[in-house]
């Protein structure tokens, strides 16, 4: 167990380091990092989030969950994303790879499940946390599909500029390239 730099208030203890070849980002050594009381300089909690919403018409939440879970094929409807993998079945603990079209292959663990309502997915980087959260919520006739891009941990600020904000500025085209795809099925 390593404790570092306490002065800040920041504390975290490595648990697993498995270097491997795999990419550093979001390697499992990083996503075994446990964050305790991740503040600023000024006691402030660190986190950044931004959200993207659009609601429809005639779209069953069932297609669009269809859509997200088949991971394997999210480069034929995401031209951001060169290829992603899931090992395993689309349930919590399970991880997928992602390759972006700009930037390493990370490693995304899904964290919370609601079949056909919602998924949650974490991406760890060195110093923060990230998470997506998908969203279905019926509104009557209408059905918001919603997506939340959040970061946490003492280096939130460096994770958000590389990568959170990119993702959550590309959030409205994916969001209508998820309605044209399940539209298509």
């Amino acid at each position: 167990m390593v404790v570092v730099d306490t002065s800040f208030d920041v504390e975290f203890y490595i648990i697993h380091v498995n270097w491997g070849f795999e990419s550093i980002i979001g390697s499992p050594a990083y996503c075994k990092l446990i964050y305790n009381k991740s503040r600023d300089l000024f006691g402030s909690t660190m986190m950044w989030s931004r959200s993207y919403s659009k609601r429809v018409r005639g779209i069953p939440a069932e297609k669009l969950w269809k859509v997200w879970i088949d991971v394997n094929q999210w480069h034929t409807w995401q031209p951001d994303i060169n290829h992603a993998k899931l090992d395993g079945a689309f349930e919590v603990g399970n991880r997928f790879r992602l390759k972006p079209g700009a930037g390493p292959q990370v490693s995304i663990e899904i964290i919370e499940v609601e079949w056909e309502r919602k998924f949650t997915d974490l991406t760890c980087f060195p110093g923060a946390r990230m998470y997506g959260c998908h969203e279905f919520i019926s509104h009557g006739e209408e059905l918001e599909i919603r997506t939340t891009m959040s970061i946490e941990g003492f280096l939130s600020f460096l994770w958000k500029k590389l990568v959170a904000e990119p993702v959550a500025n590309g959030m409205a085209e994916q969001t209508e390239a998820l309605i044209e795809k399940a539209r298509s099925l």
